[in-house]
C-alpha cells in the first residue's frame, strides 16, 4: 500500500514537470524574440537620428517592461556619439533570464541573459 502512495506522488510530480516545461520553454522564447525585436526597432529608429537618443533608450525600456523585465535589469548598449552618414551603429540589449527548467540537469550553467544585437548604417546627415 505504501509502494502504491509513493509511485502516485512520484508520477504526479514527474506528470506536473512534463506539462510545466513546454511552457516555460515557450516563455523564454517569446521573452527572448522581445528583446531582439527591440534591438532591431532600436537600430532602425537610431538610424535616422544619427544613434540611439535618450528618448529612444527609454522607449526601449519601456517595452520591455512591458514585456515583463526589469527595466533596471536590462542593460541596452550603443555608440555614444552621434555617427555621420554611412558610418556603423550598433545596438545590444541584454536582459536576465528567467530560469528555463524547474531541475537543473548535470554541472552546466544555463545562459543567465538574453542578448540581442542589431547593425545598421546611418542615415544622419548635418
Amino acid at each position: 500500500m505504501i509502494s502504491g502512495v509513493l509511485a502516485r506522488l512520484l508520477f504526479f510530480w514527474f506528470a506536473l514537470l512534463i506539462l510545466i516545461q513546454p511552457s516555460l520553454s515557450y516563455l523564454d522564447y517569446l521573452l527572448d524574440l522581445a528583446v531582439k525585436s527591440n534591438a532591431e526597432y532600436a537600430a532602425q529608429k537610431a538610424a535616422p537620428a544619427g544613434g540611439v537618443t535618450p528618448q529612444l533608450r527609454q522607449e526601449i525600456l519601456d517595452n520591455l517592461a512591458a514585456a515583463g523585465f526589469d527595466p533596471a535589469q536590462v542593460t541596452v548598449e550603443s555608440t555614444s556619439t552621434t555617427v555621420d552618414r554611412g558610418e556603423r551603429i550598433d545596438v545590444r540589449i541584454r536582459a536576465p533570464r528567467l530560469p528555463m527548467f524547474l531541475y537543473r540537469f548535470g554541472r552546466e550553467s544555463w545562459p543567465q541573459e538574453h542578448y540581442a544585437h542589431a547593425v545598421v548604417m546611418s542615415e544622419y546627415v548635418q
